[in-house]
């Protein structure tokens, strides 16, 4: 009788050592995480001395540059080309030609406009946090860092401040020893994306006179969105729009039509969008 209680109590002692290693081991990684997410604070606020007069769009040492220059040939291609100045078959037509995807209709687009553009931003187009929250795929201290971002962006005025606080971002994950290589891959594609279509859709707004064409926290947020979307849920996407998501370029490609589509809904036409 007297083993069995000692068994017991030894079974006892081990599984609280074992909740206590567990609980302390969650406290440490969520202090670990606060600490990177300040550091990434710190680094991506920027001085009057950090923001050049005219800031430069490349950024080569971030190995995923060639992401943004995909990304913004292709809303180039499209929308400089005049594909959007017709009707949605003609738009369709210069779609395919150029993003290589095969769409018969606009569901896709739909798709796109149902469940990012009303989510991404609240109704009074401040981001929103949550859909990356919900995003199941990736570790807390990537969601941490995408959103920690995101808001950061959206406190900076110019598209030259957004584009000089990105290439901090990515200094700061390219040097980084708390990432994992996937997680690098993702977050430095992202940020590549961000920073063209930055510079895109800031370029589309000159000459005018209000909001209506470009919102600096609005269409290259939905375009860095849509780059992670196309890669954390590429079989979802097949699924429910036939866009087929096979290598990196198809990746970069998709995270464009998200920012065009919002350019298209709110802009162009959001009729077109009405089943």
């Amino acid at each position: 009788m007297k083993k069995n209680i000692f068994r017991i109590n030894c079974v006892a002692v081990l599984i609280i050592a074992v909740i206590v290693t567990l609980i302390s081991c969650n406290k440490v990684q969520e202090q670990n995480i606060d600490n990177i997410i300040t550091n990434f604070k710190s680094a991506i606020t920027l001085s009057q001395n950090d923001i050049k007069g005219n800031e430069d769009i490349a950024f080569y040492q971030n190995p995923f540059n060639e992401a943004g220059v995909i990304h913004n040939n292709m809303l180039i291609n499209i929308i400089d080309n005049g594909y959007l100045d017709k009707d949605s078959v003609y738009f369709l037509e210069g779609f395919n030609k150029y993003t290589g995807f095969n769409l018969q209709n606009l569901n896709a687009l739909r798709y796109i406009i149902n469940n990012y553009f009303t989510v991404v931003f609240d109704k009074d187009m401040n981001y929103n946090p949550d859909f990356v929250n919900n995003m199941d795929k990736i570790s807390e201290l990537e969601k941490r860092t995408v959103n920690t971002f995101f808001i950061a962006m959206c406190n900076y005025a110019s598209s030259n401040e957004q584009i000089a606080a990105c290439k901090r971002a990515e200094e700061f994950i390219i040097n980084s020893q708390n990432f994992k290589k996937d997680e690098k891959e993702r977050l430095l594609s992202m940020l590549a994306v961000y920073r063209y279509s930055t510079a895109y859709w800031a370029q589309k707004a000159l000459g005018k006179s209000n909001g209506n064409i470009y919102d600096s926290c609005v269409y290259n947020t939905f375009d860095a969105i849509g780059e992670y979307v196309a890669r954390e849920y590429s079989k979802e996407l097949a699924e429910c729009c036939g866009i087929e998501i096979q290598d990196g370029k198809d990746i970069h490609l998709y995270g464009g039509s998200v920012s065009m589509t919002a350019y298209l809904f709110s802009i162009v036409s959001p009729f077109w969008f009405i089943c």
